[in-house]
């Protein structure tokens, strides 16, 4: 059948655009939730349920309770719910970290201080995936630990990796990572401390990060790292290097449980903003692919759990005197984490620098959860990707 003239170019356009006009198929509206003073988070497990988090409010604006819920992400319902207790703090309070473990089984909520702000805790969880109950609690505050970092949960899901660095500064005043101080704590018993080393940082650089193994990572480069160097303590060597060059390092690195390595950048030039994604493959220093998104860059990424789907929050911040810091562009950017190709970009709330963003795959399907300013859930079903 021959098309009227105007057909094919309308039907260009609206393939064309059809990234730009993507909406969710599921809005679930988070109950007893200001997300103004504590927004929510969020993380799918493996067969495909969305769990949430989020602080409860109490009186005068204090907190001492967390919401824990589990939706089916198909259709928005509803499977179960709880709220466990947790030290009181202050709202506004923002989740760092919101995770499920490798197998499944539990989930890790935690948060950390605010740069301004009265919360001073480090209050970490472990909770069961399938009744929503509490497992095991601590505040990190007791351990004294010195600028400490949450990786998460250990490739056999029994442990949670925590980091803690000594810094130092050069003659230059530039800031030197001098050592790093790796535990791991039982998801069983958070007070019982697995595996405690302290590991000198032999490069001149700031910064180090942990894979999901546990293994360290140290940043090379001054004052910019442009290098991540797997380092083996015991025999002093260099295992493995990435090599990401550029002037603004990785805003965030996924390292995959095949050795592949996913780098995300946030950069500018000439007053432009732009973010890399990296793949980096198995025993190769340089990316074996780059993929470049104009218009933002990245602050953080996560994989889906089979990890053949990553999405990334891509942002844009104002320049300009009166709206300095405020957005102009948030997106998320669901991609293949093979091949780089972008499935979908979504548009994100830019009324908020709060986003939180998971993405699922399995059985011929992807979702995508993502939440802001607004006190919902929004899910997005896309296309399954070509093989």
């Amino acid at each position: 059948m021959r098309l009227p003239g105007l057909c094919l170019p309308i039907l260009l356009a609206l393939l064309q655009n059809a990234e730009a006009a993507i909406g969710p198929t599921v809005t679930i509206r988070l109950e007893q939730n200001d997300s103004s003073l504590a927004p929510s988070i969020t993380a799918f497990g493996t067969n495909g349920e969305l769990y949430a988090a989020y602080r409860a409010q109490g009186p005068r604006h204090q907190s001492s309770a967390l919401w824990l819920r589990a939706f089916d992400s198909k259709t928005g319902r509803e499977l179960r719910r709880s709220q466990i207790k947790a030290p009181v703090v202050e709202l506004p309070q923002a989740p760092s970290v919101f995770q499920v473990s490798p197998d499944g089984s539990r989930l890790l909520y935690a948060e950390t201080p605010a740069i301004v702000g009265p919360n001073r805790t480090m209050y970490i969880s472990v909770i069961d995936a399938s009744s929503l109950h509490l497992i095991s609690t601590t505040d990190l505050a007791v351990l004294g630990l010195s600028n400490p970092r949450i990786f998460g949960f250990g490739a056999e899901s029994r442990t949670i990796t925590i980091g803690s660095a000594e810094e130092d500064s050069d003659a230059h005043h530039r800031p030197l990572t001098k050592s790093v101080r790796l535990l791991e704590m039982s998801t069983s018993d958070l007070g019982r401390i697995v595996h405690d080393q302290v590991i000198a940082n032999p490069f001149e650089g700031y910064g180090y990060t942990v894979d999901a193994s546990g293994t360290l990572w140290f940043s090379k480069g001054r004052p910019i790292a442009s290098a991540l160097a797997e380092y083996n303590p015991k025999t002093k060597a260099l295992l493995r290097e990435i090599v990401f060059g550029g002037d603004y390092g990785l805003s965030r690195a996924l390292f995959l449980r095949d050795g592949r390595i996913l780098g995300f950048t946030h950069e500018a030039s000439y007053g432009a903003t732009f973010g890399r994604i990296l793949r980096f493959d198995p025993e190769k220093a340089e990316p074996a692919h780059t993929e470049r998104i104009t218009g933002c860059g990245f602050k953080q990424a996560t994989a889906s759990p089979d990890q053949l789907l990553a999405v990334g929050i891509c942002d844009q911040q104002s320049q300009a005197e009166l709206t300095f810091g405020a957005l102009t562009v948030c997106s998320a950017i669901v991609l293949q984490t093979g091949t780089l190709h972008v499935l979908a970009t979504i548009p994100l709330s830019t009324r908020t620098t709060w986003h939180s963003v998971a993405v699922w795959h399995g059985n011929g399907q992807v979702r995508v959860a993502t939440t802001d300013e607004s006190q919902t859930v929004k899910i997005y079903s896309l296309a399954e990707p070509l093989k």
